[in-house]
């Protein structure tokens, strides 16, 4: 059983507005009107405002020159792109693989468990700025990877698999099983989006 994750007001209306945009409801263009969101989503105007500033730094929303806050939007050009970013970082994270199979704690030779993937392979670099931007890039994968369970079963057979090749620090396997994945996910993605 999974923890229950506490989110703040902020972080749940940045989620449900993320959600709205990546599933459509919201589109390209379209004003966030914040009197009107802050009801809709049951919270003030401050929580909205910071959830807001979160959703343009995801590259979600932007402000006009009026301080008009409006949606970015999602289509398969924009998705083609992330997914391809990520697929590129990824592959960057793998380069720091070192070609052995076990990892070194306390002097101690011991295999660890990989519990996501993908933050393993960022922490691989020790760079925290292109770790959150990776983050960041990644929400996109998760939201869908958490909507739907059959995108998550497709692509968890691959995250084992990319697992299993870093285990043996086989940097090429790793790159190839993270080219699979992302393309994999792209289709997927666009699938459900009917793009």
């Amino acid at each position: 059983m999974r923890p229950v994750e506490v989110l703040s007001l902020r972080d749940a209306a940045a989620e449900e507005l993320a959600k709205r945009i990546y599933l459509c409801n919201l589109k390209e263009g379209d004003e966030l009107k914040q009197q009107e969101l802050a009801e809709q989503l049951g919270v003030s105007r401050i929580p909205l405002r910071e959830a807001l500033v979160q959703l343009e730094a995801d590259g979600l929303v932007k402000t006009l020159q009026n301080k008009h806050k409006v949606v970015v939007g999602i289509d398969a050009n924009r998705i083609r792109n992330r997914i391809s970013l990520l697929e590129s970082t990824e592959k960057f994270f793998a380069q720091q693989i070192k070609p052995i199979s076990v990892f070194d704690f306390a002097g101690k030779s011991r295999r660890i468990p990989v519990l996501n993937v993908h933050d393993k392979l960022a922490q691989l670099l020790d760079d925290p700025v292109i770790s959150k931007l990776h983050r960041t890039q990644r929400k996109l994968v998760s939201f869908f990877i958490s909507e739907d369970l059959g995108i998550r079963k497709n692509l968890e057979k691959i995250d084992k698999e990319i697992e299993s090749e870093m285990a043996m620090g086989n940097r090429e396997g790793v790159e190839e099983k993270i080219s699979e994945y992302y393309q994999k996910a792209q289709e997927l993605i666009l699938k459900k989006l009917k793009l």
